[in-house]
């Protein structure tokens, strides 16, 4: 089979991976042009999800007559969904590849919130042995909700209940877990925020959840509340998120994603109080991750090839 590799990001190992696979025909694309002349040839496309933009998928639903699979190497796929692919072509993402360093980075942010981290950065600027701008909430015995219990929900889960929190799962279809001590429908969101000390996102956005935490959300929260983000930044209203902060409605917020992606210099979130903004970087580290994505990615596409079931399957 003919299999397009386009990424900006572990191409030599992915490649190497992939030219070992029995009947791997491999063309690996440099930029838009090259794709626009191998994709009406292709039967698998292999890419993370940003790479697929409308132009792409252009591409992609006017010639590639043959296509039969896509594998990202992303564990999001709105994209896809939002952009469109051919009538009958499957679509995987990539899996736990980058779940644990995800769910590390969220706890991260959540734990220097809750440790009064920005306040002491403020005042280390100003040289200033500031204690009484410190402000510490526990960890332990606090209601933790977590909305979105795929693979980098349920690693969240677990570090946040070594540390003694009260987890609570928010999902489509909500099931009883080891690792949650309840778990509520995400239609049901609005009714379980005032009780919560955080809420972590990590869920993919789609219609549904667009600005899922938008001005009226954000007002049903307790003024102590923390929120961190390293899903999408579609996720929450950015504009209602700033005027929260800067109003006090809610206490802190860490952000790995922001709506716009990157964040204009000039936008209101930047000098929001208590916040901390990373640049999409979650998924960052070393070479384990890698090792990771090229077993799954690898592995799913070896699986298509020899007519197996693939794993990571995504719905929609």
């Amino acid at each position: 089979m003919r299999v397009l590799l386009w990424t900006t990001y572990a191409k030599d190992v992915v490649a190497n991976r992939l030219r070992r696979i029995p009947g791997c025909e491999l063309v690996v694309i440099e930029d838009y042009d090259h794709f626009a002349r191998e994709v009406g040839t292709a039967d698998i496309l292999a890419c993370p999800e940003f790479i697929y933009n409308a132009k792409v998928a252009a591409a992609v639903l006017q010639q590639a007559k043959q296509l039969k699979f896509i594998q990202l190497f992303t564990a999001g796929y709105e994209n896809v969904l939002k952009n469109g692919r051919p009538d009958g072509v499957i679509l995987s993402n990539s899996g736990d590849a980058s779940s644990r360093p995800v769910a590390t980075h969220a706890v991260g942010l959540l734990m220097a919130l809750q440790r009064g981290i920005p306040h002491a950065l403020a005042s280390q600027a100003k040289h200033d042995w500031n204690r009484a701008a410190m402000a510490f909430q526990p960890i332990d015995e606090t209601n933790i909700g977590i909305v979105g219990m795929g693979n980098i929900g349920r690693n969240v889960a677990a570090m946040v209940r070594a540390f003694g929190a009260f987890t609570i799962g928010i999902s489509r279809k909500p099931q009883p877990h080891p690792l949650l001590n309840d778990s509520v429908a995400l239609k049901d969101i609005k009714s379980v925020l005032p009780t919560l000390d955080a809420l972590v996102l990590s869920l993919p956005l789609t219609p549904e959840t667009h600005h899922l935490i938008d001005r009226d959300a954000l007002a049903l929260f307790k003024p102590s509340a923390l929120i961190v983000n390293i899903a999408r930044g579609g996720l929450i209203d950015s504009n209602a998120l700033a005027d929260a902060l800067k109003s006090g409605k809610i206490a802190g917020a860490g952000l790995d994603v922001t709506e716009p992606e990157p964040l204009p210099p000039e936008h209101p979130l930047w000098d929001a109080p208590n916040l901390i903004i990373t640049p999409h970087i979650s998924a960052s580290t070393g070479t384990e991750t890698f090792e990771k994505l090229v077993r799954n990615v690898g592995g799913n596409v070896e699986r298509f090839i020899r007519g197996q079931q693939v794993g990571f399957l995504v719905e929609g």
